[in-house]
């Protein structure tokens, strides 16, 4: 499975593969017969950089967007971090479930028409929250914060920024209470706050 942008240069590698022949010809001009067991799935955004012989060679399956839920990506965001750390994704996971703030916070931060930098995907938001909680993983595994309160802090502040960081003045401010709500209603909110998250 190949996820992100198809690229051209190494697409075009792939054609052998994709014909009936099924042989991938290596850089090094050296031929590999796949076996007929194998399947290719390219998970892209768009097809804006694939050539019209890698398209053909393809069957295109169209997910809109809309029909994804915020639900839907937040669960799919749950698990991949659970792939990177399961004591981190078990203490956010309450953070991730149906109706819960993730959802909203993502919801929130693709529906704001007056941001600074609209995003190109309703999954933007989460991608960066994956990025900002990787930092987060690592850094709590290089200090030995394996406190779950230490997670669940680290998934609001990374959502304000990841959700928030390109949106209006208004919409970062009604972030910033959806976000005090929650923290506090799991008791994770900052015991000396001065203000909002």
């Amino acid at each position: 499975c190949f996820d992100g942008d198809v690229d051209p240069e190494w697409a075009e590698n792939l054609n052998s593969v994709l014909d009936d022949n099924k042989v991938l010809t290596l850089p090094n001009g050296e031929r590999l017969a796949v076996p007929p067991n194998v399947r290719f799935i390219f998970e892209v955004e768009d097809l804006a950089k694939a050539t019209p012989a890698t398209v053909s060679r393809c069957g295109v399956l169209h997910v809109d967007a809309a029909i994804v839920s915020a639900e839907s990506r937040a669960a799919s965001t749950l698990k991949t971090l659970r792939a990177k750390d399961a004591a981190f994704a078990d203490a956010v996971a309450p953070l991730f479930a149906e109706g819960g703030v993730v959802a909203k916070a993502a919801a929130l931060g693709g529906s704001d028409d007056d941001a600074v930098m609209a995003s190109a995907s309703p999954q933007d938001p989460l991608d960066a929250l994956v990025a900002l909680l990787d930092a987060a993983i690592d850094e709590s595994a290089e200090h030995g914060a394996t406190d779950p309160t230490f997670a669940r802090r680290a998934t609001y502040a990374a959502l304000f920024w990841a959700c928030g960081g390109s949106s209006s003045d208004a919409a970062r401010s009604t972030l910033a209470d959806l976000l005090t709500t929650a923290s506090s209603s799991t008791g994770d909110a900052p015991p000396h706050r001065m203000g909002r998250v």
